[in-house]
């Protein structure tokens, strides 16, 4: 997120819950169990990750989406 001045704000727990990204995390994360190898839903994985600066989790989706679609831009 940027605030004013154009810094970057990083979230706090409590407004990434307000948001409800905890609760899609757990959706997402029960349809991979379901699926570990939908493209739409590891690419919400990494969207979901990146915005509560879960790296590890984002690295981790990348690298699967990679090794499903070695091509794919979004990625990368």
């Amino acid at each position: 997120f940027i605030g004013p001045n154009r810094t970057y704000v990083f979230p706090s727990r409590t407004l990434l819950q307000g948001m409800g990204l905890f609760r899609e995390l757990d959706l997402i994360l029960r349809q991979l169990d379901r699926n570990p190898s939908d493209l739409a839903t590891l690419h919400k994985l990494a969207r979901v990750s990146y915005l509560s600066s879960d790296w590890t989790r984002l690295h981790t989706a990348a690298q699967e989406i990679l090794r499903l679609t070695p091509g794919d831009p979004e990625a990368q």
